[in-house]
């Protein structure tokens, strides 16, 4: 129960009788016991109400699942004529304008 062997229990039981008396020993013991029982009855209803709680607010111990969203769809690409992509070629800007402004020209 608390650790506490035969041996132990006669010693306190002894103390006990020499101390308090053996009129009063009874008395005290079943005060004890009912004090004891009456904790152990307000404990156990405190466990059940924090579960009953805990079920009432579907406490579980999984952590949330994350929302599931469809992938987004890449941007539509604007069409040619011809119908192939339109492609901005920026790397020969500079020479079809023939400025002479690319590093290239620098050096």
């Amino acid at each position: 129960m608390f650790g506490i062997g035969l041996p132990e229990l006669i010693v306190i039981l002894v103390i006990g009788l020499i101390v308090i008396g053996p009129h009063k020993l009874p008395e005290i013991a079943t005060a004890l016991g009912r004090a004891f029982g009456e904790f152990k009855k307000a404990t156990d209803e405190l466990k059940s109400s924090v579960q009953n709680i805990e079920k009432d607010i579907n406490i579980d111990n999984k952590p949330p699942q994350p929302q599931k969203k469809e992938p987004s769809k890449p941007p539509a690409l604007s069409k040619d004529t011809n119908g192939t992509a339109a492609v901005k070629d920026t790397a020969n800007t500079a020479e079809a304008k023939g400025t002479g402004d690319s590093p290239v020209d620098k050096v």
